[in-house]
């Protein structure tokens, strides 16, 4: 087997999950998983704004019921708040997807840190952090369910872009 990036083992699980359209603003701690996609079939639309980027995944969730994907880094994920907020009360099923520093600095004070899992828990049905490349897969599966089952709304994924960097064997990562 071939061993592949988590930016790439991100891109795959979303596509099994039907997301297409790539909401978002571009930063250094999602970069490695942006390169992938740009690459692939994804159509990303770069915004001004963290909260432009929720609100254009809301509209886009709520008209069509596929998935609604957003991404931004870390000090921006701090402006994507309000739109969490306004898509947990619209009852958008929204994948909110931030990058962070390196695991091993978080808690450390990391350039940029913010605690992102805490500050989306109350706008959120579900904030995790993406603690291992291998369980990518089954945090989007979580939380595209989650999402979409009984009053839709937004869930948060942290992954750290030492996670979306790591490689592993394709076949350690199992795609649900």
């Amino acid at each position: 087997m071939a061993r592949i990036s988590g930016g790439q083992v991100i891109c795959k699980a979303l596509s099994i999950e039907g997301a297409k359209n790539i909401f978002g603003l571009a930063g250094d701690h999602i970069l490695p998983t942006l390169d992938v996609m740009a690459d692939q079939d994804f159509r990303i639309i770069d915004t001004r704004h963290e909260q432009a980027a929720v609100h254009m995944a809301d509209a886009w969730s709520r008209l069509t019921e596929t998935p609604g994907v957003c991404m931004y880094t870390t000090p921006g994920f701090a402006n994507a708040i309000p739109g969490l907020t306004n898509a947990l009360h619209t009852e958008a099923p929204i994948l909110s997807i931030a990058g962070s520093a390196d695991m091993h600095d978080l808690g450390r004070g990391a350039q940029q840190e913010i605690d992102q899992v805490h500050m989306a828990a109350p706008v959120t049905k579900g904030s995790f952090l993406v603690d291992n490349v291998k369980r990518i897969p089954e945090f989007i599966a979580r939380a595209m369910r989650l999402a979409f089952s009984g009053r839709g709304g937004p869930v948060q994924l942290t992954i750290p872009i030492d996670k979306q960097e790591q490689s592993v064997e394709e076949d350690e990562a199992v795609f649900i």
